[in-house]
């Protein structure tokens, strides 16, 4: 039973990361003020993630 909970917690990580990746890159193309400005919100939403 252990062993289904972390496969399925490793494939919410990864499908996690991918967005990360995702959205960083999208970033990167946007030459919107808008979307630097929601950055510095992004490593509160990982603390949040990993302190729980």
């Amino acid at each position: 039973m252990v062993i289904y909970l972390v496969t399925f917690a490793v494939i919410l990580l990864v499908l996690y990361s991918a967005v990360r990746i995702h959205m960083v890159l999208g970033l990167n193309r946007l030459p919107k003020k808008e979307n630097f400005d929601e950055m510095p919100r992004q490593p509160h939403l990982d603390e949040v993630l990993f302190a729980n």
